[in-house]
C-alpha cells in the first residue's frame, strides 16, 4: 500500500510524501523500511534522481526519552526443611 500511494502522490500530484516507521523488535530497520516503502538500496531515492538524500533513511537506536533509575531485587527465599513442595527433594540425604 505504501509503495502504491508514493506512486499516485508521483505521478498524480507531483509530491513525494515522507515515511515515519516505528518498531521496537526488527533486527535490521533499515532494510525492513526500505521494503515497506519500496526503496532500493543503492538508489538516492525513488523519484529517479540519484544519491540527492533526499529520501535517506534515518534509523534512530538510541531511546532519548527520561526515566527513573530502575532497581532490580533477586530473591531466593529459603526452603523449610521438611516443609514439602517445590525443590525440597534437593534437601534429603540420600547415602
Amino acid at each position: 500500500i505504501l509503495r502504491r500511494l508514493r506512486r499516485i502522490c508521483l505521478d498524480e500530484y507531483g509530491s513525494a510524501p515522507k515515511f515515519i516507521i516505528s518498531s521496537a523488535t526488527v533486527a535490521n530497520p533499515r532494510e525492513h523500511a526500505r521494503d515497506l516503502i519500496g526503496l532500493a538500496g543503492d538508489v538516492g531515492d525513488w523519484s529517479g534522481t540519484k544519491g540527492d538524500g533526499d529520501d535517506a533513511i534515518d534509523v534512530i537506536t538510541e531511546d532519548g526519552a527520561p526515566r527513573g533509575a530502575k532497581t532490580f531485587l533477586l530473591w531466593n527465599p529459603a526452603l523449610k526443611p521438611g516443609g514439602g513442595g517445590v525443590g525440597t527433594e534437593a534437601m534429603t540425604n540420600t547415602e
